[in-house]
């Protein structure tokens, strides 16, 4: 079986721990907002709707909504923020050893890409 790839050690090495820092170093970031998210989900009440409220405070305020509630495509934003960090965490827990149920955690990421 033949190959086309000019691929050495230095280059195949350097690559894999360049990907290597990359990717620790954005789990950790990552990690870093879920539980600041954490935070605010605790301060809000814990329902998407309340985060909503929360997240896009400055949004409801500069249109004067009344009541000041977030609308349904931005709680459903929230939704989909939620289902992204939490994959992300899951991501982080398995980095640190630490077991997760299977699940597809791309399609959840695409969502917010």
């Amino acid at each position: 079986m033949a190959h086309s790839s000019e691929l050495r050690w230095t280059g195949a090495q350097a690559s894999i721990a360049d990907a290597s820092r990359t990717t620790l170093n954005a789990l950790n970031t990552a990690e870093e907002v879920y539980q600041e998210l954490n935070e605010v989900y605790q301060y809000a009440g814990g329902t998407d709707q309340l985060v909503a409220d929360q997240l896009f405070l400055d949004i409801i305020t500069s249109e004067a909504r009344n009541p000041a509630v977030a609308n349904s495509e931005e709680v459903a934003r929230v939704t989909d923020l939620k289902a992204a960090i939490q994959a992300l965490h899951q991501l982080w827990q398995t980095m640190t050893n630490v077991a997760v149920t299977q699940a597809d955690r791309a399609a959840l990421l695409r969502r917010m890409s």
